[in-house]
């Protein structure tokens, strides 16, 4: 969408903290074992 295209460059420079959040938020989201 237009949205999308004119935040790509903002969400790439962000690409490198959500990789590192993306496990963090998985094991919240996860139940524990």
């Amino acid at each position: 969408t237009l949205v999308n295209t004119y935040n790509f460059p903002f969400l790439l420079q962000f690409t490198p903290l959500l990789n590192l959040l993306t496990p963090f938020v998985l094991a919240l989201r996860m139940p524990s074992p």
